[in-house]
């Protein structure tokens, strides 16, 4: 999903993969806004596996799910903003804030779940659904609101903007998806082992 913690244990998951096997893994970035369906791709067998929110496939049977991080929301701001200093943000911290919610084309629950939880609170703020994650960092360096955006988006190298922990339930999780019939064939079980060792591994630098 060319997120910045997937350039950090990728490169270890090849490298483990040629160490142990003679699997021949080709990686590719989807963009999970485009006309492609994502789960059209993995029955048509023109991807083998998907790395992708676990919401997204909560309702199909013919999928199997490995989770990989569970992370909460973070909120997006830049410098200038009063909130960078907070180790935290509660919601009612959004008071009167136009917002940025990364939200893409296909639309996932625990991302609506938010928004309704922060509908819920009453407080007076505006919300905007955006899609691409480099127009919405760029809205709030240019000071046009703040962000919402999942926790595991969080890039350390960026150092204009700061990722803040919201003080909420909700949380997604990210993962690897497989079509269920092909996961033995597709040497399933050996390649998510080596997918979660290289995040564990990766998880001690990030």
């Amino acid at each position: 999903m060319d997120i910045p913690f997937e350039e950090v244990y990728m490169p270890i998951v090849i490298r483990l993969i040629n160490q142990k096997s003679d699997i021949n893994l080709r990686l590719c970035v989807i963009d999970p806004n485009s006309f492609i369906s994502l789960r059209d791709a993995l029955k048509n067998g023109d991807l083998d596996f998907l790395i992708y929110q676990k919401d997204f496939f909560n309702d199909d049977s013919d999928f199997l799910f490995t989770p990989l991080l569970a992370r909460k929301f973070s909120v997006l701001v830049n410098q200038d903003d009063p909130l960078y200093l907070k180790p935290a943000v509660n919601i009612a911290d959004l008071q009167g804030r136009d917002i940025w919610i990364w939200n893409p084309k296909y639309k996932l629950p625990t991302i609506q779940k938010l928004i309704d939880q922060i509908k819920a609170s009453n407080i007076d703020c505006t919300l905007n659904n955006i899609s691409d994650g480099m127009v919405l960092s760029d809205y709030v360096l240019s000071n046009n609101g703040i962000g919402i955006v999942p926790g595991v988006l969080y890039d350390k190298h960026d150092a204009s903007l700061r990722y803040i922990p919201l003080d909420s339930n909700v949380e997604i999780i990210y993962g690897i998806a497989a079509l269920r019939e092909k996961f033995e064939i597709n040497h399933g079980k050996e390649i998510i082992q080596t997918i979660k060792q290289a995040v564990e591994i990766a998880k001690s630098e990030w």
